[in-house]
């Protein structure tokens, strides 16, 4: 609900915005927030496990290859390696209503 809020400037950014709370964003929020190493350690280990997993390896491997992509100058998206089939039947009634 756009417009409910007071105007406010952000602390960080000094943009007016109508958000709920004192900062325009959550990086606005986040530019004066102290991380210890205890967090750093624990963040860095969840990412290898992430990394270690089918998903993160093929993440992995798609962004390495956006990034060469990038650094060569070809700017492109990165390729969907999924589609959908749409069954094509003869003129049989299947009992959906497109």
């Amino acid at each position: 609900m756009p417009g409910v809020y007071a105007k406010k400037d952000c602390p960080n950014c000094k943009k007016t915005h109508r958000g709920r709370g004192q900062f325009c964003s959550i990086s606005c929020s986040n530019t004066g927030r102290q991380v210890s190493a205890e967090t750093k350690q624990k963040l860095a280990v969840k990412s290898r496990e992430y990394r270690n997993t089918p998903e993160g390896i093929a993440t992995t491997k798609i962004i390495a290859r956006v990034t060469e992509k990038r650094h060569a100058g070809i700017i492109s998206l990165p390729e969907d390696e999924w589609f959908v089939e749409v069954p094509i039947l003869d003129d049989e009634d299947d009992g959906f209503n497109l």
